[in-house]
């Protein structure tokens, strides 16, 4: 992610919670970005949130690395490359901008959301 979609997102986090049931995380996508975002505090509001607050890197390391959400799961990512697989095996991901990701966070299934991924291109 960039440090403008965490900026984004964070006024829509502030003082609110993570769904119960709901896996939140977030990738700032350069070792730059991330120590912006903390020297802003916006790491503070996602981990207050309820996000894991992650190193830098790519989304495709999430899979990669060995995670995934599980088949048949659904995923709600800012990210802006997305293929088959990419979360991980029989894993739909669903592309949103950081707003809609962050208020899909709070919102009631039928697509509960995760945020796993920095944003590429956003900026």
């Amino acid at each position: 992610m960039y440090a403008i979609s965490l900026r984004r997102a964070a006024p829509i986090l502030d003082n609110r919670k993570v769904a119960p049931g709901v896996k939140a995380i977030c990738v700032p996508g350069s070792t730059q970005v991330k120590l912006a975002a903390e020297a802003e505090g916006l790491d503070r509001i996602f981990r207050d949130a309820g996000f894991e607050w992650r190193e830098a890197g790519c989304s495709m390391c999430f899979f990669a690395g060995g995670e995934s959400f599980g088949a048949r799961q659904r995923v709600v990512s800012s990210t802006n490359r997305n293929f088959q697989n990419r979360q991980g095996p029989g894993t739909r991901t669903h592309i949103a901008s950081p707003e809609t990701v962050a208020a899909r966070l709070r919102a009631p299934s039928p697509t509960r959301a995760t945020w796993t991924s920095r944003h590429d291109a956003v900026g």
